[in-house]
């Protein structure tokens, strides 16, 4: 089944690589609006066909794959209809490639090559590590958390991509005192969403962990385990991006620190909030192993 998801998934790669690519060019090509548009008509797709080809059809696993790459066509689609009507200034055509160039280009995007690469390898050993540490349980409750994680990288990365062509136009012009308002800009905005996420996530995690499951056990797992997410994600950004404006930039290397520290508070809070009745997991034979998220009342 897993085998039948990836290769359906695989197919569609070049239109997903196209789409996500081309809403960078169109936002940057002064049409932010239709990127923006591109991107919502392949989500409704992908919800849309989701539900028809796992439904109705009785495609399954198979069929979610098919359908989110179908959603992603769609986005493509409403995304070159920005090139056809000759809108900005980018053109879809022929051309010479230059070696210093592409050197250039390969300089800039291998750091973020990297960057991105590293989610997914930090994924594939937790997945085999849980596997064989805790079982279907582990994999279930780090799903979980990276679907959270997900989205709340997704809210601080969509800031910062809304700026790009905003702090781009500005250097190009040489217009320093303005590249500097949009950072600061930049700055205070992702600091206040950081905090937000943070706190909103630290009171409501139950609620949010049940939105994708309502396993008691996994609930549990997940709730101890999403304090850790909150802050390697949101606070380290958050002090990494506040500390060098407020103590200068020698202050950025005790940034690590200060998001531990800040998380002790929390953490020490749910290590004393008491257990609910009768939801304390007992091992039912002697050296069964037990997830240390399910050993006391939160942890």
């Amino acid at each position: 089944m897993s085998a039948d998801y990836l290769f359906c998934y695989s197919a569609f790669s070049v239109p997903m690589l196209m789409s996500t690519c081309l809403s960078v060019f169109v936002r940057n090509d002064g049409a932010p609006g239709l990127s923006f548009a591109g991107m919502c008509t392949g989500a409704l797709a992908n919800v849309f066909l989701d539900w028809l080809f796992i439904f109705p059809l009785h495609q399954g696993v198979t069929g979610a794959a098919v359908a989110s790459r179908l959603g992603q066509i769609c986005s493509l689609l409403v995304l070159l209809t920005h090139f056809a009507r000759k809108k900005g200034t980018l053109r879809i055509q022929f051309f010479h490639s230059e070696v210093v160039l592409m050197k250039k280009i390969c300089r800039r995007g291998l750091p973020e090559s990297v960057t991105q690469l590293a989610i997914p390898v930090t994924a594939l050993c937790y997945n085999f590590m849980l596997a064989s540490l805790v079982g279907d349980l582990g994999v279930s409750t780090f799903s979980v958390l990276s679907f959270i994680s997900s989205l709340a990288n997704a809210i601080l990365s969509g800031v910062a991509q809304g700026l790009q062509p905003l702090w781009g136009r500005c250097f190009g012009r040489q217009e320093t005192e303005e590249l500097e308002w949009y950072f600061h800009c930049g700055l205070i905005i992702n600091t206040i969403l950081s905090l937000c996420i943070y706190g909103f996530l630290c009171l409501f995690d139950t609620p949010v962990i049940r939105i994708f499951n309502d396993d008691i056990h996994l609930v549990q797992t997940a709730s101890a385990d999403l304090i850790a997410v909150s802050r390697g994600i949101v606070l380290k950004a958050l002090a990494i991006f506040t500390l060098p404006m407020i103590f200068g930039v020698s202050a950025i290397w005790i940034a690590p620190f200060a998001a531990e520290a800040i998380t002790l508070l929390p953490a020490f809070w749910l290590c004393r909030k008491p257990a609910p009745s009768g939801q304390r997991p007992v091992a039912k034979k002697p050296g069964e192993f037990i997830p240390s998220g399910l050993s006391y009342s939160r942890f």
